[in-house]
């Protein structure tokens, strides 16, 4: 995503993994661009839009179900 013009669009990438989220809200958060630690499977995402890219494969069946129940 760092390669995507976002004009008018506000991003929020999401990881489970605080390591991973401090990382890239060290190099990538600008304005209309944040990064915030969620568990898809157990909270209502904040966003409009969810792209999903390699999310579900590391969830079980249960959990991939709660997820979209949340979106």
């Amino acid at each position: 995503m760092r390669h995507t013009d976002l004009p008018g669009i506000d991003y929020t990438g999401i990881d489970i993994v605080q390591p991973l989220i401090e990382r890239q809200s060290g190099m990538y958060t600008q304005p209309g661009r944040r990064f915030l630690r969620l568990d898809i499977s157990a909270i209502l995402c904040p966003d409009d839009l969810i792209l999903c890219r390699d999310g579900f494969v590391h969830l079980s069946f249960g959990d991939i179900t709660r997820a979209l129940r949340h979106a």
